[in-house]
């Protein structure tokens, strides 16, 4: 029971492992979309504003 109970504690952390990795990449290139989407939104209000000030 033992070895069975460390074999599946050893298989649920390689499993989170790797669902840890697919989140990271993820979350790197969803990220970094998300990060630009935000950009534009910020530059164009910054654009807007300084239309509106001049």
């Amino acid at each position: 029971a033992n070895a069975a109970a460390a074999s599946s504690a050893e298989f649920t952390s390689s499993t989170e492992q790797t669902v840890n990795v697919v989140e990271k990449q993820e979350a790197a290139t969803g990220g970094a979309e998300i990060r630009n989407e935000e950009g534009v939104r910020k530059s164009g209000r910054i654009l807007s504003e300084r239309n509106a000030k001049s």
